[in-house]
């Protein structure tokens, strides 16, 4: 285990994020925001979100990975037509920056790839997909034999995140790919990564003076369906 690491697991564990209760007639219901990256010295919950969980019956995600069901809908081919040419080539070229092989992408649609080298993005700011704090509640909550469901299905996320027009695809490809180029979604991700472990409500209220996203109607569109 790396030395970093190792320190990591030992420092007295502490709450990051934000974590609201809901009560009603008596029961209570959780409500933890988490990012889909994370940071090594995040692998152990905080005081308050371990008593959370101890007190949950089930614990409810946008979308569990580790269900078999999950894993073989993902595996699915995803129609899609051929990129024009230019788009192709820079896809290629971001999954060979991201040391990435397109073979391991195969399959899967060019919005979905390129969704997945944003978010592998994180690993220049010190964190990976495999620490994010929906991946350790899921251990977790399966080492007490809570029940672990999922709010969406892959469909309804696909349905989500790529566009029904071929153009509308393309445009946010092409913005995507912009974004992995000029390192704008990393900075973006520091910012929101930073607020999001300190718990800077107003910050992340703020999010749109900081996003660098938004710059034209079609983008905020997308923007609103995916989020909203």
């Amino acid at each position: 285990m790396p030395t970093a690491t190792a320190q990591a697991l030992k420092a007295v564990p502490r709450d990051r994020g934000m974590l609201w209760r809901a009560t009603r007639g008596g029961r209570s219901s959780y409500l933890f925001g988490t990012l889909h990256v994370g940071k090594p010295e995040w692998r152990r919950l905080g005081p308050q979100t371990s008593a959370a969980l101890r007190e949950s019956d089930v614990l409810a995600l946008e979308i569990d990975a580790q269900d078999p069901g999950v894993s073989e809908a993902m595996a699915q081919p995803q129609a899609a037509r051929p990129l024009p040419a230019d788009l192709a080539q820079r896809l290629q070229q971001a999954l060979q920056r991201a040391c990435v092989p397109a073979e391991s992408m195969t399959g899967l649609h060019p919005v979905w790839q390129v969704s997945l080298l944003t978010l592998l993005e994180a690993r220049w700011l010190g964190m990976d997909p495999a620490y994010a704090q929906e991946h350790l509640l899921a251990a977790q909550a399966r080492s007490q034999g809570m029940p672990v469901v999922s709010l969406e299905t892959v469909a309804t996320q696909t349905q989500a995140l790529i566009p029904q027009g071929e153009d509308q695809g393309d445009q946010l490809l092409e913005q995507s790919l912009q974004q992995l180029q000029d390192q704008s979604g990393r900075r973006v991700l520091h910012k929101l990564a930073r607020a999001w472990e300190a718990g800077d409500l107003a910050a992340l209220e703020d999010y749109e003076a900081w996003c660098e996203c938004g710059a034209d109607a079609a983008e905020r569109t997308f923007m609103q369906r995916l989020n909203d």
